[in-house]
């Protein structure tokens, strides 16, 4: 895993946060388009990375992050 800043700013966590909460608002306005939007830009950012463990670890965090936001998205979904 990639080291973390001792007590600085931590823009992963951010961009993580912030992208969440995108999906999970694509998903309650159903534009399924704009999150696969975002996920192409993401790769595209990645693409020329050549450490291949951060490559990896960032891809997972991604895939899981999707994963939880789609999910509450669904499951706030059918509670209405």
């Amino acid at each position: 895993m990639p080291e973390e800043k001792a007590g600085g700013f931590n823009a992963w966590a951010l961009i993580g946060d912030i992208e969440r909460w995108l999906i999970l608002v694509f998903v309650l306005l159903q534009r399924y388009d704009a999150i696969g939007l975002l996920i192409a830009a993401k790769s595209i950012i990645r693409f020329g990375d050549k450490e291949t463990t951060k490559t990896e670890y960032v891809l997972a965090g991604t895939l899981m992050s999707i994963f939880i936001a789609v999910l509450a998205g669904v499951m706030v979904t059918m509670a209405k």
